[in-house]
């Protein structure tokens, strides 16, 4: 597994973009990085940093004619879902969706790509619907299935192979 972070590759890849006063850097966050996922503390973690990174970033850096967006998949449907339901209300991806998403974002120049495009309406919902209501509808959604509907053994798998990537040669 990869150890470098989209601090790391945003830093690698700046200063020639600045140079060369063009340049767009694409991050992968995910939609769990606008809102946050019940048994997903970490992994909302580090999406949450990757949005605020990338807004940080883009703001820095508008007037050197470099541009920086943040691509917002929803659940994607790869080896990191293992054991997840998905669907019931929760928007899933194919990898091959996302692809298309980073490619657009390299024509549009937008900050943030949400994917399926219908969650960009999500901070505007947040902001305006009372917290109790938002809880009844995440609830009806079953927002909290990666900690209750989790199906160990396939996911045990997973985590099994990753561990296995993840360990020192």
């Amino acid at each position: 597994m990869s150890r470098y972070t989209a601090i790391d590759l945003t830093d690698a890849v700046l200063p020639g973009m600045i140079t060369r006063r063009r340049g767009h850097v694409v991050n992968i966050a995910s939609m769990a990085g606008k809102f946050a996922v019940p048994g997903m503390a970490v992994y909302n973690a580090g999406k949450f940093a990757v949005v605020g990174l990338t807004a940080a970033v883009r703001a820095e850096y508008a007037r050197t004619g470099v541009s920086v967006s943040a691509v917002l998949p929803g659940a994607v449907r790869t080896e990191l879902t293992a054991g997840v339901p998905l669907g019931r209300g929760l928007p899933t991806v194919d990898p091959e969706t996302i692809a298309a998403a980073v490619l657009r974002s390299c024509r549009t120049l937008r900050a943030e790509i949400p994917v399926p495009g219908a969650m960009a309406a999500w901070d505007l919902v947040a902001a305006v619907t009372p917290e109790p209501v938002m809880r009844v509808f995440r609830r009806l959604a079953g927002d909290d299935r990666a900690l209750t509907s989790l199906d160990p053994l396939a996911r045990a798998d997973y985590d099994r192979r990753v561990a296995a990537q993840s360990e020192p040669t």
